[in-house]
């Protein structure tokens, strides 16, 4: 019974119609994010949230992107989280259903570790320089408002933050960071282009 209700629910789901293949104004995504970070000193995994909203140009493939995320997790059974603010541009293209696109943003991402070494574990939040040289996804429109975000991949570099920049206390910092970052969830469509 449960096999034959799964082939039944992604049958329905794969074949879903599309109302129309009107490009929308405005896209805001949300959904699970899952991270696997990589420091000069460490190597672990971390889970959250992430959010994007997406303003298309009069260019159907050309769009503005503003992208949040949140991730938490723990080294050495000490609590770790992580925040990260971008914005940049998105091309996309749109073959049927499915979008495929590809994303460069730069930002901010802020926390206590996991982006510094273990060893200051207990030192306070901070700031650093963050951008996704390469990303990119696709998602499946169910209706003409409504989409999903198969999936979603970046790699998001945080790199060091001169000490005078800093607004928390630190000690120096040293390399930068490397986050993977998978991510799934749904995509509400606004307006039309």
């Amino acid at each position: 019974m449960t096999r034959a209700t799964l082939i039944i629910g992604w049958t329905i789901f794969l074949f879903v119609s599309v109302e129309a293949q009107d490009t929308p104004k405005v896209e805001a995504f949300g959904g699970f994010s899952f991270a696997a970070i990589a420091t000069p000193e460490d190597k672990f995994t971390a889970k959250g949230w992430h959010a994007m909203i997406a303003v298309n140009s009069r260019q159907r493939w050309f769009e503005f992107v503003a992208d949040f995320s949140g991730h938490y997790g723990s080294i050495n059974r000490v609590p770790t989280h992580t925040h990260i603010a971008l914005a940049g541009v998105r091309f996309s293209y749109q073959h049927g259903r499915l979008i495929g696109f590809t994303h460069s943003l730069y930002g901010i991402s802020f926390g206590r570790p996991p982006l510094i070494s273990s060893d200051d574990l207990k030192r306070s939040q901070r700031v650093w320089f963050t951008f996704v040289p390469c990303g990119g996804g696709m998602d499946i429109v169910l209706r003409q408002r409504v989409a999903v975000r198969l999936f979603q991949v970046d790699v998001i570099v945080h790199s060091e933050t001169p000490a005078d920049l800093q607004g928390y206390p630190q000690t120096d910092q040293t390399g930068s960071s490397i986050q993977l970052r998978l991510s799934t969830g749904i995509v509400f469509r606004f307006g039309r282009i």
